[in-house]
């Protein structure tokens, strides 16, 4: 099995905008994965991204 990010074609999102938010990052990445991601290192890949 080959995770979301891994098989993304599209590449994976960073906060980058002012109305984008670390918090609305974490969710919409958590509600994609349908709720089968591991929280823990969700919220690290979000706050690790360049912005």
């Amino acid at each position: 099995m080959r995770s979301h990010t891994v098989a993304a074609e599209g590449g994976s999102a960073a906060v980058t905008q002012d109305h984008d938010s670390y918090d609305y990052h974490f969710q919409d990445t958590v509600a994609g994965g349908d709720w089968l991601c591991e929280q823990d290192v969700v919220d690290h890949f979000v706050h690790s991204l360049p912005t």
